[in-house]
């Protein structure tokens, strides 16, 4: 799963994207977040996404 442009955006997360995921976990589909950042580390991305809401 993309991060940035398809879960969320700068102004936070883009609707309807956290219950895509939550749907996805409640069927059992195992999914991964993607995400050209590298610039970023794994720890600073995995907060990000809590704090928008996001299992991670």
């Amino acid at each position: 799963m993309d991060l940035d442009g398809t879960l969320y955006t700068n102004n936070g997360p883009i609707e309807g994207a956290r219950e895509a995921l939550k749907r996805l976990d409640r069927a059992g589909v195992a999914y991964r977040f993607i995400t050209n950042a590298t610039h970023e580390p794994r720890r600073r991305i995995a907060a990000h996404l809590k704090a928008l809401g996001f299992p991670a």
